[in-house]
C-alpha cells in the first residue's frame, strides 16, 4: 500500500494534488460540501466519494468496482439518509407551543364529524386538515402520531424527488435527496404540522409525474398541493410550465384538466358545506391582513401602481434580514444555485450564437473568408436538444425558485416555513451543480481545473455562512468565546430510541463566535417543549365537567383541550390576533359564543391575544374570568421561564351588556 502511495506521489500531477485536497475536504465532518448532513451521513458519503476518486486513478480498483452494480449502493445511500433524518427528528416528538396545535385540534374535530368552515373557522384550504383527519380517524388523536405526520411527509417528498431524478442522473438524485432532507428549514418545518410539509410531498409527486410524462396526474397532485395552502401556487405554475415543456400543448391541457377537476371538487364540496365561511377563511381573511414584512408596502394601497409596489417589495424581500438568514443556513444550496444559473447563462449564450439548425452564426466577414479559403461550413452541434431532461431539470428548478421569490413579494406577510415547498427546487439545482462539478474534476485538461475551482467554491460554503452570520448577529462576535448551554428534553418516544438520538446528535453547549452546522441549530431550536401541558390538562379535567370548555392562547389552549379530553369553546381554536385585526369578528363575538358553549377556563400566555395582564385589564374578559393558577413552563423558551395563567369563570360572570354568561348544553 505504501509503495503504491509513493509511486502515486512521484507521478502526481497538479490535478492529482488537487484531487487529494478535495478528498481531504470531503473527509472533514463540519466543513466541505457534505457538512450539511450530520457526520453519521456525511462521513459514509465522503468515504464513497474517496473510493470513487481512488478508483479513477488505480485501474485495478476501477475494474473491480465496474463489476459491482451501483443500484444497491445507491439504494443503501438513500435509505441510510432517511434513517439518519428520522433519528435526527426524534427529539422533536414532544408537545410544543406552535401553531400546529391549532391544526391538531381542528383535524381531530374533523375526524369526529365536525365540518371545517361550517362548524369552526379554518384559514387554509381543506386538504391541510383532510390528511391528518384521516390519520386520526381510526384511533383518535395522539401527539406522537400527529408529530410524525410532517416527518413522514418530508421523507416521502425526498424519496419521490430521488425517484423522479434517478432516470436522469443517479448521483444527482441521491444528492438532491440529501440536500432536501437536511436543509435547515426542512429540519425546522418538519417538526410542526403547518401544512407546508404535505404541500411539499404533493409538489414533489407532481414533479415526478411531469418527468414521467403524466401531465394529468401532475395536475391532480398540484391541486392537492394547493389544497394544503394557496402559497403552493408558485410551484404549481412552475410544474405547469414543465408539463408543457415535456409533453407539449396536449400535456398542457391535460395538466390544466387534472388541476381544474380536483380543485373544483374540493372547492365545490367545502363551499357547499361551509357556505360563505369557506371563502372568508381561505381568501377574505388573508386579503384583510395588514402588511407586516419589513420594508414591504401594500400592492393596492401604497399610492403607486401594483407593479411598482411589487417591484419595491421584491427588492425589500431579497435584501431583508429574513432572506439573509435563509441564505446563511442554506449557503451550500445557494452557491450551487448560483453555479447552475451561471451554467444556464453560458448555455443560453452559446445557443443564441447559433442558427436555427445549430450552426454557429457567421458574419458577412466570416462568409467571405470561408469563400476565399474554400472552407466547408461546420457541422451542426449535436448538443442537448431543448426538450431534453438533463436540460430541463436545472432550468426548471431555477425557474421555480424565481417564481417562488416573485410570489413572496406579492404577499403581505411571510413566515420562514413558507419556503419549505421551495426547497425541492433549490435542492435539484444545487445537486446538479455539485454533481457536474464532481464529474468535471475527473476530466483532463481545462475542464478538470474548472471543475476543481467549482468544487472548491462549493466546499467553501462555511465561509459565506460565517460572513452572513457576522452581518446578521454582530452580538455573537462581540461575545466570542462565551459558552451557551442547552438542556436535553426527553421526547415522547420510547426511551431507548431517545437515548440513541441524544448520543448521536445532541451537544449540550456551543461557543459564541464558532460556527455550528445548521442541523445542530435546528435540533437545539426544536428542543423547546411545552412541559406543563400535562399539569394544565390534569387541572382542567379535574375541575370541570366533560361538557365544559375552555378558550385562550391559540398555540397552547387547543393542545391542553385535547390532552384534557375537553373541547375548545365553540371550537374556536384559532384565536390569533389577526382574527380580530382583519375585522372579521370581535372579541365580544367570541365571548358570546364561548358563554353559549359552557366555557369554564381561559388559558392566558405571553405572545398571544390573551396575555395575562391584558385579560385582567380588559373589561370584557375581567368581567367573565378571574385568575386561578399560574404555571411556570421551563421548556418553551431557552434559559428562562414562560408564565401560563389559568383563569376560571366567575360565579357572577356577565358580558359587558349585563347578560349573564349562561351555562347551556353544548351544540
Amino acid at each position: 500500500m505504501m509503495g503504491w502511495v509513493r509511486s502515486w506521489a512521484r507521478a502526481a500531477s497538479p490535478r492529482r494534488v488537487a484531487l487529494a485536497c478535495l478528498a481531504l475536504a470531503l473527509a472533514l465532518p463540519d466543513a466541505g460540501p457534505l457538512s450539511v448532513a450530520p457526520p453519521w451521513l456525511s462521513i459514509p458519503l465522503a468515504v464513497s466519494c474517496l473510493v470513487a476518486l481512488v478508483a479513477r486513478e488505480v485501474p485495478g480498483i476501477q475494474r473491480l468496482l465496474a463489476r459491482v452494480s451501483s443500484v444497491p449502493w445507491e439504494g443503501l445511500a438513500a435509505g441510510w439518509a432517511v434513517v439518519v433524518f428520522g433519528l435526527l427528528k426524534v427529539p422533536g416528538i414532544h408537545p410544543s407551543g406552535t401553531d400546529d396545535n391549532i391544526y391538531f385540534y381542528l383535524a381531530a374535530r374533523f375526524a369526529q364529524g365536525a365540518i371545517p368552515y361550517r362548524d369552526f373557522f379554518f384559514s387554509h384550504p381543506p386538504v391541510h386538515l383532510l390528511v391528518p383527519a384521516l390519520v386520526f380517524l381510526p384511533g383518535g388523536f395522539h401527539l406522537a402520531l400527529g408529530k410524525a405526520i410532517p416527518v413522514t411527509a418530508q421523507v416521502l417528498a425526498a424519496l419521490i424527488l430521488w425517484r423522479a431524478i434517478r432516470p436522469v442522473s443517479r448521483p444527482q438524485a441521491v444528492a438532491a435527496l440529501v440536500l432536501h432532507l437536511f436543509a435547515y428549514q426542512v429540519l425546522m418545518g418538519s417538526t410542526d404540522m403547518n401544512g407546508e410539509n404535505l404541500m411539499t410531498v404533493f409538489l414533489a409527486g407532481s414533479l415526478w409525474a411531469v418527468l414521467r410524462r403524466r401531465p394529468l396526474a401532475a395536475g391532480v397532485l398540484s391541486s392537492l398541493a394547493l389544497g394544503c395552502g394557496l402559497y403552493a401556487l408558485a410551484g404549481v405554475v412552475t410544474l405547469g410550465i414543465g408539463a408543457v415543456w415535456v409533453c407539449g400543448r396536449r400535456g398542457m391541457w391535460r395538466f390544466v384538466a387534472g388541476l381544474g377537476a380536483v380543485t373544483g371538487l374540493w372547492v365545490g364540496v367545502f363551499w357547499a358545506l361551509g357556505g360563505a365561511a369557506f371563502w372568508e377563511g381561505v381568501v377574505t381573511y388573508h386579503l384583510g391582513k395588514a402588511v407586516s414584512d419589513p420594508g414591504k408596502v401594500s400592492l393596492f394601497q401604497s399610492g403607486t401602481s401594483p407593479v411598482a409596489a411589487w417591484v419595491h417589495n421584491l427588492g425589500a424581500s431579497l435584501f431583508s434580514k429574513d432572506f439573509l438568514k435563509f441564505v446563511h443556513y442554506h449557503a451550500l444550496i445557494y452557491l450551487g444555485l448560483a453555479g447552475t444559473v451561471l451554467w444556464i447563462g453560458y448555455r443560453a449564450w452559446k445557443r443564441l450564437s447559433r442558427g436555427p439548425s445549430g450552426t454557429p452564426v457567421r458574419t458577412r466577414r466570416d462568409r467571405r473568408r470561408e469563400a476565399r479559403k474554400g472552407a466547408v461550413p461546420p457541422a451542426p452541434d449535436r448538443g442537448d436538444p431543448p426538450g431534453d431532461r438533463p436540460w430541463m431539470l436545472p432550468v426548471l428548478s431555477v425557474l421555480g425558485v424565481v417564481i417562488f421569490e416573485c410570489q413572496w413579494a406579492a404577499l403581505a406577510e411571510t413566515y420562514d416555513f413558507y419556503r419549505v415547498p421551495m426547497t425541492p427546487f433549490l435542492a435539484v439545482a444545487a445537486a446538479w451543480a455539485l454533481v457536474r462539478a464532481g464529474e468535471a474534476v475527473l476530466r483532463e485538461g481545462w475542464s478538470g481545473w474548472l471543475g476543481l475551482l467549482a468544487a472548491g467554491l462549493l466546499a467553501a460554503h462555511p465561509v459565506l455562512s460565517g460572513r452572513l452570520a457576522s452581518m446578521i448577529w454582530p452580538e455573537e462576535d462581540a461575545a466570542a468565546g462565551e459558552r451557551v448551554d442547552y438542556v436535553w428534553k426527553d421526547p415522547w418516544v420510547p426511551r431507548p430510541l431517545a437515548e440513541v438520538s441524544r448520543w448521536a446528535f445532541f451537544r449540550d453547549h456551543r461557543i459564541r463566535g464558532r460556527e455550528e452546522p445548521p442541523w445542530r441549530h435546528a435540533l437545539w431550536n426544536k428542543q423547546l417543549t411545552f412541559l406543563t401541558v400535562t399539569d394544565l390538562a390534569r387541572e382542567v379535567a379535574a375541575r370541570s365537567d366533560p361538557q365544559e370548555t375552555l378558550i385562550g392562547a391559540s398555540t397552547l389552549a387547543p393542545l391542553v383541550a385535547l390532552q384534557a379530553g375537553r373541547r375548545v369553546a365553540a371550537d374556536e381554536a384559532d384565536t390569533n390576533a389577526k382574527r380580530f385585526t382583519t375585522n372579521q369578528w370581535s372579541e365580544a363575538d367570541l365571548a358570546r359564543r364561548a358563554c353559549r358553549d359552557r366555557v369554564r377556563w381561559l388559558l392566558a400566555a405571553p405572545r398571544s391575544r390573551f396575555e395575562p395582564t391584558r385579560v385582567e385589564q380588559d373589561p370584557l374578559w375581567s368581567g367573565l374570568f378571574q385568575r386561578d393558577r399560574e404555571f411556570q413552563d421551563q421548556g418553551l423558551l431557552h434559559r428562562r421561564p414562560f408564565p401560563i395563567v389559568l383563569f376560571r369563570l366567575r360565579d357572577d360572570a356577565r358580558l359587558p351588556d349585563g347578560t349573564p354568561c349562561r351555562q347551556e348544553a353544548p351544540r
